[in-house]
């Protein structure tokens, strides 16, 4: 607390004399300062761990200082494969009041984690928004052994985390190990925050990639 304190009257000092110079009334002045400083103090810390950060122990600092909240909590019991805690988790969400797009993505999230691929394909089809879908999908043809429609889906879609980590998992189901590596570090380069978390605890245990 006294740290942000500190921080807040450094950037206050800071904002002033830079506002003072630019010539900004006073008045619009003082709001902006306030409102970044707020922005700056309050909520970039929590935004740069879930969106930006490819660090996995800031990660997860941020994830276990938010155990009381399940949505944010359930990347780290994901990643760390902690399975009663997921079990409890994910019903604790589906019993919350929530549509069915959301109901349908936790429910998904579960087969997957217990490998019943086969669930899987039939609660994801109430998955929005329609991106999310296709992952899952896709992930799923890749696992019952529809090898070649998922390469088909795979090569419609661009170029991201998305694609190389289903082209990971694809070409580890074809047992090519090393281009399942190398399409698992690219996947890493390109996600970030809590995806990023999830993907490199997945991959650490699977091909020993470290950070």
């Amino acid at each position: 607390m006294i740290l942000k304190v500190i921080i807040a009257f450094v950037l206050g000092v800071i904002l002033t004399v830079l506002l003072t110079a630019l010539g900004l009334h006073p008045v619009l002045s003082y709001f902006v300062i306030i409102f970044l400083i707020l922005f700056i103090v309050l909520y970039l810390p929590l935004l740069l761990p879930a969106y930006v950060s490819r660090n996995e122990k800031t990660i997860e600092k941020y994830l276990l200082k938010n155990k009381n909240h399940p949505q944010l909590y359930l990347f780290y019991a994901l990643g760390n494969r902690m399975d009663e805690d997921v079990d409890q988790i994910i019903s604790k969400l589906l019993k919350k009041p929530s549509n069915k797009h959301q109901k349908a993505l936790y429910q998904t999230i579960l087969h997957f984690y217990n490998n019943d691929f086969k669930a899987a394909s039939e609660t994801l089809n109430d998955i929005r928004p329609e991106k999310i879908k296709e992952y899952y999908k896709i992930g799923a043809e890749i696992e019952l052994g529809k090898l070649k429609d998922a390469q088909a889906a795979i090569e419609q879609l661009q170029e991201g985390w998305v694609k190389y980590s289903l082209l990971a998992e694809l070409c580890n189901k074809k047992e090519d190990r090393p281009s399942a590596i190398r399409y698992a570090n690219r996947a890493l380069s390109k996600a970030r925050g809590l995806q990023w978390y999830l993907l490199y605890c997945e991959y650490k245990r699977e091909y020993n990639i470290n950070a």
